[in-house]
This record gives structure tokens, sequence and C-alpha cells, in this order.
């Protein structure tokens, strides 16, 4: 019951405390009340209505609004039918206990509008016309407002029982004294009287034993976190404690607690994603920072790098911060190798790269010393909402484009080897049946020539054939020299005694013009060549020195010990290191440039002009040096002269003075009627050898092949000597032949002819080293030595003349 509701309750009650008095002094033949008692009565707030035994009202104090009389009428016919039952039990309850009944009734009020009343139901007794008293009040206005704050405790109740936070009181004792929901629909009596501290982790407690003491004295609020561990798992609340102040103090406090798990999940989640992205930019920085090549991201706007790596830096030269503040055109060169403008190409590249089109090229990038370095770029573009970033992958290509060039070389190379190949078979395969033919040729010119018989002018034109055979087998010989075909007969050579030995013929060779000096190392080492060719090498760059010189000039040969050892500056990477003997020609004619020099090795290459030269004198040095394992370099530059540094291999031993020969002395062995067997698998050649041999004072037996020639050698014990063609018909060589000669004849002399000496150098067919070997084509004389060496026993590797 409500304070107002109280206050009109004990009004009431003093109103029939009255009302008794004044019955009680009321007379049986007077009024029921007298004049005063109506008059206090009239005053009273409240109604009041007396009635008699048949509940008919016999005085009302006022009449309530809408009712006209009451005299002598029931009071029922006032009220709702519905409480006519309810009303007649409290009467007679009241009239039967003699003790006062509450009731409330329905009525109408003040400005007709429904209204409701409280009504005391008071029995009276010592009067015969009055039985019970009614003392109303209008208590609609009360009712009103005890229904708002129902209304409003309901609403609260209300919220606070379908919050979506859970609501606690906590009393000074931290005991909950109330929670409106708990987790899990768990029994709010199960929570109710525990201690707050108690649903949370351990590590939590005091934390929310802090707050709530912290209410308490302060009286202001307070939040925090907290960790809760329940059935199905762990929970996270977010709680704010508040003071419920009761009087002047804090009696309670209140805990509102939002459950925030999905937001601790969340926010776990985020900061894990942020680890996690801190890291992979970690890892990102670090293989950006570790990429093998340079890598830039520029702004396209601004014109400026914006980030590089540590390999940007180090191939620019410059530190991060100086890169920073430069851009792609202020690390290159004014032009490209192309010519074109590096700071406008550069903006059409990354152009292309910035509308979609990533674009891979080669770059010249130079470093802080403005030394160039070719790279590799590729350009994407990166995505980023608001800025146009472009990202560049730079490689150093320095070292591959030094492998292009050497491949290039290499395969300049090897198109230079396989044309030494091609010419090489060409010649080879030519060679023997040539030089078979030059032989005929000029031991036929020479018969003619020594012939007694013979008019001066035939002798005239045999000459001159037999002049021209002789360049013919010279031109061979310098095809075989280019290719690397021609046997070498190497032997320890003093290089400085055949530079002597051969200046005199240079100087009646080149003529007056040409001025010779000579600069001779003192102790120089030994070399091994094949000493005529060497001879010829030497003739050849001096002539090829006299034609760049027309107008005469100054031609020097130097001699020189010098060693590579592969690190020096001036070491070629073709040249194995080691020692080596320096032969140099140089002069100071015409010179060339490099189109001529990139070609003066090749075969028939001449600058001369037509029937000046045959295009094969420096053709002929570069294969003879590389075949007897040394090197030829040739540097020339246009009216500067032209020098030739060719290197051979140092030898250990020490060469000696050459004997002299018959050869030297000019006289032809004689015969001495000797019988002499010739195999050749070509009649001409025998019979121009009988003949030479005939002439020579030696008797002959010819033979084809080698059964022919085993025959022979059965049936003439007196056979002197074996002179064989090294390739033979039939199926058996020349020396072949030889070894099963010396078989049936042990100690029978042997002398090989051959067209193409290589022949005599082939697996199978090697001959001996102590076997004379006689190259075609020769002369007359040349096998008159050969023969007569061969007869004496001094086997050499080359017959004296050929």
């Amino acid at each position: 019951m409500t304070e107002p509701l109280r206050e009109r309750r004990r009004a009431l009650l003093q109103e029939l405390e009255q009302v008794d008095a004044a019955l009680a002094a009321t007379t049986p033949e007077g009024s029921p009340v007298d004049a005063s008692w109506r008059r206090a009565a009239e005053a009273a707030p409240q109604y009041l209505a007396l009635l008699d035994g048949t509940r008919r009202v016999r005085y009302v104090n006022r009449l309530q609004p809408g009712v006209r009389a009451l005299d002598g009428r029931s009071i029922f016919e006032f009220l709702p039918a519905g409480q006519h039952t309810e009303l007649r039990r409290i009467m007679d309850d009241a009239v039967a206990s003699g003790l006062p009944q509450y009731f409330e009734s329905e009525g109408s009020g003040t400005n007709g509008e429904p209204a409701w009343y409280s009504n005391w139901i008071v029995p009276v007794s010592g009067h015969e016309d009055v039985r019970l008293a009614v003392i109303a009040a209008d208590v609609t206005h009360e009712r009103q407002i005890v229904r708002e704050h129902e209304d409003d405790r309901s609403l609260l109740e209300s919220l606070v029982t379908h919050a979506p936070d859970s609501v606690l009181v906590v009393g000074r004792d931290h005991r909950i004294q109330f929670i409106n929901r708990t987790r899990a629909d768990r029994p709010l009596e199960d929570v109710v009287g525990q201690r707050a501290e108690s649903f949370v982790t351990a590590e939590h407690r005091d934390q929310v034993h802090a707050a709530i003491e912290h209410v308490f004295e302060t009286g202001r609020p307070t939040s925090y976190e907290t960790r809760v561990e329940a059935d199905e798992g762990e929970a996270w609340f977010s709680v704010r404690v508040g003071p419920v102040i009761q009087g002047d103090r804090v009696g309670r406090v209140s805990m509102v607690s939002t459950e925030i798990t999905d937001r601790v999940i969340r926010e776990r989640a985020r900061r894990e994603e942020q680890s996690q992205l801190a890291e992979s930019e970690r890892r990102f920085r670090t293989l950006v920072d570790h990429a093998p090549e340079a890598l830039v991201i520029f702004d396209v706007d601004n014109g400026r790098f914006v980030d590089v790596n540590d390999n940007a830096c180090r191939l620019f030269g410059l530190s991060r911060a100086q890169l920073l503040e430069r851009g792609p055109g202020e690390v290159s060169p004014e032009l490209q190798p192309d010519g074109s403008s590096s700071g406008v190409a550069a903006m059409s590249r990354i152009q292309d790269s910035v509308e979609g089109r990533p674009s891979v090229f080669e770059w010249t990038h130079c470093d802080a010393s403005g030394t160039p370095i070719p790279c590799e770029v590729r350009l994407v573009r990166l995505p980023h909402k608001d800025r146009r970033w472009v990202r560049g992958s730079i490689i150093d290509i320095s070292e591959r484009k030094e492998a292009e060039a050497e491949r290039e070389r290499l395969t300049l190379e090897l198109a230079q080897g396989q044309k030494l190949q091609a010419l090489g078979q060409l010649t080879g395969g030519v060679a023997h049946d040539f030089n078979n033919l030059l032989t005929v040729i000029m031991g036929s010119m020479e018969l003619i020539d020594i012939d007694s018989q013979t008019s001066e002018r035939v002798r005239a034109h045999a000459r001159q054939a037999l002049a021209a055979c002789e360049r013919a087998a010279a031109l061979t010989q310098r095809l075989l020299a280019f290719a690397r075909r021609q046997p070498l007969r190497p032997q320890i050579v003093d290089m400085n005694a055949l530079v002597t030995e051969t200046e005199a013929l240079l100087r009646r060779t080149l003529g007056g013009g040409i001025r010779i000096a000579t600069r001779l190392a003192e102790g120089l080492w030994s070399c091994e060549a094949d000493p005529a060719q060497l001879e010829n090498v030497v003739l050849n760059l001096a002539i090829n020195a006299r034609d760049a010189m027309p107008d005469g000039g100054n031609l020097t040969i130097e001699t020189a010990n010098v060693t590579f050892d592969g690190t020096g500056a001036a070491d070629d990477d073709d040249v194995a290191p080691g020692a080596y003997v320096h032969l140099s020609v140089h002069d100071d004619g015409c010179g060339m440039d490099d189109a001529v020099l990139r070609q003066v090795f090749e075969p028939f290459f001449t600058t001369k002009p037509a029937g000046r030269g045959s295009g094969l004198g420096l053709s002929m040095v570069y294969g003879f040096v590389k075949q007897s394992r040394g090197h030829v370099r040739i540097h020339s530059e246009p009216d500067s002269g032209t020098r030739v540094d060719v290197f051979l291999p140092r030898s250990r031993s020490v060469a000696a003075p050459a004997p002299r020969s018959a050869a030297a002395s000019g006289v032809v062995p004689r015969g001495e009627d000797r019988l002499v067997l010739v195999v050749d698998d070509e009649a001409a050649v025998r019979a121009l050898v009988l003949q030479s041999l005939g002439r020579l004072g030696y008797r002959t037996v010819e033979a084809a092949d080698a059964a022919a020639a085993l025959d022979h050698l059965g049936r003439n014990p007196d056979i002197a000597l074996l002179l064989s063609d090294v390739s033979l018909g039939g199926g058996v060589s020349g020396p072949e032949l030889a070894r099963r000669a010396q078989a049936l004849r042990l100690g029978l002399p042997v002398l090989f002819m051959s067209g193409y000496a290589q022949d005599a150098m082939r697996d199978g067919g090697k001959v001996p080293p102590d076997m004379v070997l006689l190259e075609k084509p020769f002369t007359h004389d040349q096998l008159g030595h050969a023969v007569g060496r061969a007869l004496r026993g001094a086997g050499s590797p080359r017959a004296p003349g050929a």
C-alpha cells in the first residue's frame, strides 16, 4: 500500500470514531444525528452514509456526482451489479463480527468520469434505525498514482529482466543480492548470495575486488574487463560498476556486465592479423633487401624513387637517402647506346607499365662515378588506391654481355675453324694427286733442261714451267699450313740465329727502300718448331710489311723471352700460361682498320690489288703457329703501322748447329750401279723416278703395289733400296710394305715418297722416324740427295731440299 492510501486510511479511522461518538449522543426520538454533528459530517472530505438493517440509506452527508437523492434507497442501486454479492458479504461480516470491513467500489467522479472509492463498512450498535455506516473516499487519483508506479516498476523490471547485459546488485560484503540473468540459463538462486569475485578466473579476482571497493569508498563509477571460465568455454565481459545511493552513502553497488567475447576474439584475430601482416612485411622487406636483383619503387607523379633495396644502393653506388632524392633519369647516362635520350625513353617505358603493359628491356644505367652499367629492367605497376607507383627490377648483365661477346667471338672462331676444316679437307683431298702431277711435270721439265740436245729456247720454256710448278707446290704447302694439315718437322731452334740467317735474304728480297732493324734479346730461350716453316713465317711477315710501305719505311724484327701467368692485363684468355719465345715484326706502313683486322687470318682475304697476292700469307702464319702450340697477335691502326707478335713455347733443350750435308755442298750422290726397287701406284710417277734414277747411275726395278714389290724382293737379293709411295693401292700401305720387306731382308734401307705428307702420319701408316720421307713434288737433285741419305742410313724426318 502506498503512502497516500495509508494517510487516507488513518483519516477514515478518525472519522469512524467521530461517527460512533455522534451516534451514541443521539436520542431515540430525535434525529440520528444532531445539528452540530451534521455540520461536521457535511464538512468532511469523505462521503458518510448511514444504513438501516435493510441496507437502505437513512442519512448521507453529501451526494456523489450524478446522484439526485439517496434517502430510503438501497445502497446497491448505486453500485455495479458485479459488486453486489461482494458488498453483501462484507456487510454481513461487519454486522456479525462487529468489526469494520474494507471495500473498494467503482463509481462516478466529479465530472461524471469513472472513479474509484475506498469504503469502510462500520457496524453501528444501540440504534434500531442505523445498523451500518459507510465511509467512502475518492481514491481515483491515488489509484492512478499507484498504477503509474506499478507501470514504472513493471517497465523497470522488464528492462532489467530482458536487458542484453547482466545486471547485478552487490552488497558491502561483495555478495550478489540481485541478478537479472545468468549464462547458460543457470538458476538465479545458484548465483544470488555468492561473492562477485568467485565467477572470474584467478588472475582477475583482485581486479574485481578492487573495482567494487573503489565504488564503495569513492562513490565514483569504474569499469574493467575480465575473463570467465564456463562449461561452454572461455568468455570475456566488460563490467561497469556504479554506486547505489541509500540516504547519504553508498549502500550497494550495481554491476552491468556486457559480454565482449566476440569482440575479444575479433581483436585477437585483428592483432594476430596485424602481427602476421607485420611479419609478412618483415619477410617482404627481408626478401626485398636480400633479393639478388636491385629493386626500386618509382612514384610517377613526383618523379622520385620511394623505396629501394640494398642491392640498388650497391648497383648505383649511392646511399638509400641519396637514391630517394633521385629518379631513373638521374641514374642513367644522357643517351642510351642506341642514341635515344634516357629521360624520354625511360618515361615511355614507365608509361607503358602504368597503363598495364609490363615491359622487359635492356637499359644502360650508370653508377655514382658515371661508369655505364648494362642492365635488364622489368617494370610493373604496383596496386595503390591513389598513387601511380611502378616497381623496377634491375639486373646487372655486365657478365652476360661479356659472355655474349665471348660467345660471339667463339662463334667467329668456330666459323673460322670450320673454314679451316673445310679448306683442309679440300686441300688434303687434292694434295696427293696434285703433287703427283707436279712431280711428273717438274721432273719432265728438269730432264728437258739437263738434256744436252735440248735447244736453249726450249730449255728456257722448261725453266719457266719448272718455276711455275715450284710456285704451285709452295701454294699447296701454304694451304696445308693454313689448314694445319702439313706435317711439321719440329726441331730445337735458336730464334736469334734463324733471324740472323734470314736477314740477308730479306734485304735482297725487300729492296733498298725498306730499312731493316733487328733487336735480338740476349740469353734468348730455345723453342721447338719446324725451322723451314718458321723461316717462311718471317719471310711472309716481312713481305706483307713491304707491301704496306710502297714508298719505303722501317721494318723492325725483335725477339724476347716472355712469361704468361694468366693474371696480367696483357694476357689473352686463349694463351695458356707458360714461358714463350717472342718474335715481333712491326712496320710503320699504312696500317689496317678494325674491319680489316677481323679478317686478316681468313684464307684468300687480301687488300692487295688483283694478281698481287694470294691472301694466304697471314693465314699460313696463323695455321703454322697454332699447329706449333703457339699464339699469334696482330695490332694495327690506320696510318700507324702494323705489329705482329708470335709466341712459341719455350724448349728446355739447347739448339745444336745444323751439320753440313751433301745437299748443302750441292753435290748429288751417284748410284754406282746399285739396284733400287721403285713402288708407286701412279705409272707416270714411276716412269719419271726410274728415268731420274737411271741418269744418277742407279739400276731400277718397278712395282705398282705391295704384292709385286715383295715378289721382286724375293727374287732379287741384290736390291739395295726400297723407294715406295706412302699411299699404295691394293690395301697395303707403304709403311706396312716396309715392315714386311725388312722382315724378309733385315736392315733393308727404305725411302718413302708422299704426295700428301699427312698420309705418312695417319694411324696404321705412320712412317718410322728413322726413315727418310721425300715430299712430292721433288726435283731431280732432291731425289738424288734423298736416295743417297737413305743408302747411307742417315734417316731424317725430312729429305734435304724437300
